[in-house]
């Protein structure tokens, strides 16, 4: 099953979407479970239907790296904890594209506290969030 898990990997690093997500779900079907696996196959999970354009699923998959359900926070936290500034980009971006305003706002602030002071090469990124973050807030003051 690790071969499976790498295969899964290197489609997605091979932006071959629609062949991850079928790599991921041979992994899910055998019920083979590697410790702190699920934090890590959520997240290849989400940025593949992403990549298929199935913002739902993504946000969904996406969540779940945020909120594992059943695995315990020593399995997960190392790995989320890593990713969740990227995770929460993603979430913004992916709701203020379904026009889900509520959402979009929420996330985009939780990613301006994790990357309060950026290291300089993540500046522009942090940027067009607060711009995005300032155009949402905006929008909803707008008659």
């Amino acid at each position: 099953m690790h071969g499976s898990l790498s295969a899964a990997r290197s489609l997605a690093r091979d932006d071959d979407a629609a062949a991850a997500v079928a790599a991921l779900r041979e992994i899910d079907a055998s019920g083979y479970v590697l410790t702190g696996w699920l934090p890590h196959a959520h997240l290849m999970y989400g940025l593949a239907f992403e990549q298929l354009a199935e913002p739902d699923s993504a946000i969904a998959h996406l969540e779940l790296v945020l909120h594992p359900g059943s695995i315990t926070e020593s399995d997960s936290w190392g790995f989320a904890r890593m990713q969740l500034p990227f995770v929460m980009q993603r979430l913004a971006e992916l709701e203020e594209a379904r026009g889900n305003t509520e959402a979009a706002i929420e996330h985009y602030r939780l990613f301006l506290e994790l990357w309060s002071d950026p290291d300089p090469e993540l500046r522009d990124q942090v940027a067009s969030a607060e711009r995005a973050l300032a155009r949402l807030v905006g929008s909803k003051t707008s008659p």
